[in-house]
């Protein structure tokens, strides 16, 4: 079951990663709202499978603590995380190819009066099918050297990476705790929510109104849409890195948790 649970996870990591798409696409055609609602689709699918996989992650803990196994519930919050990273790299390298998906998307629904059941039968049509395979792209090396070349203040990129390493680390270290101290799960498990309001606060303060900024004048016209293609490359770029930082973050998080739990008890 495991082996679902991580695959279930790497593809809403994909799809978190590939959000990012739907800004580029929409500052490109002009149509950000249009292009978020498009992408709201992939995000419904995605919550499907996290929904799915909460209750598989629980039970599969459960039993190791029934078990007296720990370790395993150790290995099973790193493997999380390490299926997360990979998500949001795959996702990152197909930004370019699903910004053009979402381009189609988006043509689909302005001929069909943004009726959604209209779009989608034209969006499923062969000759849009084949455009969207003829259109592959990934990220390139190139592409990420001129990203970081580009003269954003380093801020962004240190605070995109550290709010998703503390999300990854706090998440998992809540889970590790529960398995280590099953008679305060509830505790454990409440704990993540409080933390995570602190990253969330970083995130909003200092990257998001930047972020949206850059790509709103793209749209408009003000500035090059090569500009919002690097600020697109600095957030997932910076999600994917700081999931794998969030490996190292993982046991200090959860010696946190501990001594929280213990300062409230």
């Amino acid at each position: 079951m495991i082996y679902l649970v991580l695959s279930l996870i790497l593809l809403n990591s994909m799809a978190e990663n590939l959000a990012h798409a739907a800004s580029l696409a929409g500052a490109r055609m002009h149509r950000l709202m249009l292009a978020n609602s498009v992408f709201n689709i992939v995000l419904l699918a995605a919550g499907l499978a996290m929904s799915v996989q909460a209750p598989l992650t629980a039970s599969l803990v459960d039993s190791a603590v029934h078990a007296g196994d720990v370790d395993r519930v150790l290995w099973y919050c790193r493997a999380i995380i390490t299926a997360r990273a990979i998500g949001y790299a795959v996702g990152m390298f197909l930004i370019p190819w699903f910004a053009r998906i979402i381009e189609l998307g988006v043509w689909s629904m302005e001929n069909n009066g943004g009726f959604l059941l209209h779009a989608m039968l034209e969006y499923l049509q062969p000759r849009n099918l084949r455009q969207m395979c003829s259109s592959f792209s990934v990220l390139t090396p190139s592409h990420i050297a001129a990203a970081f070349a580009e003269r954003f203040p380093r801020r962004v990129f240190v605070t995109a990476v550290s709010v998703a390493a503390f999300y990854s680390a706090v998440d998992m270290a809540a889970l590790y705790v529960s398995g280590l101290s099953p008679q305060w799960t509830r505790t454990a498990i409440a704990l993540p929510t409080a933390l995570r309001g602190f990253g969330t606060m970083l995130f909003v303060f200092l990257v998001d109104p930047f972020a949206s900024r850059i790509i709103d004048r793209s749209a408009t016209g003000e500035l090059n849409i090569s500009v919002t293609n690097h600020i697109v490359i600095w957030l997932s770029s910076g999600k994917t890195l700081g999931t794998v930082f969030a490996q190292f973050l993982f046991l200090p998080f959860t010696q946190l948790i501990l001594l929280v739990i213990g300062v409230l008890t």
